[in-house]
């Protein structure tokens, strides 16, 4: 059992297979976001149909508009690199999913099907 369980919600034995020194030497303490980790295509497709559909804001007192993807991927708690987010717009532009790589770019049909299926997005290319 995870050692952060043991012990919180009942009384339990965290067993490990590496020492106490390897662990204190070697190991993180927590492990970084997902988001920080993860490839991103899946969820920029997912975030660019969602923003499409949220209100503008005031950006100014003269101005509206809406949130672009990058934008609203940088408004998370532990945002994604922003380089990670232009590696898989290009990466989506490659596949056909977006019409090009700009931040008024469309989905395609088959971003529109990379966002409903439970696939990696290279596998809804084949």
């Amino acid at each position: 059992q995870r050692i952060g369980r043991t012990g919180r919600v009942f009384e339990g034995v965290a067993i490990r297979l590496f020492t106490k020194q390897f662990h204190d030497a070697y190991m993180e303490e927590f492990d970084p976001p997902e988001m920080q980790t993860a490839p991103l295509e899946k969820l920029y497709v997912n975030v660019k149909h969602l923003s499409g559909k949220l209100p503008e804001y005031q950006i100014s007192p003269m101005e509206k508009r809406k949130r672009t993807p990058k934008e609203l991927l940088q408004l998370t708690a532990q945002p994604p690199d922003p380089s990670a987010i232009e590696s898989s717009i290009e990466v989506l532009d490659q596949l056909g999913a977006i019409t090009d790589r700009s931040e008024d770019a469309e989905l395609t049909v088959l971003g529109y099907l990379m966002m409903s299926v439970p696939l990696d997005v290279h596998l809804c290319r084949e």
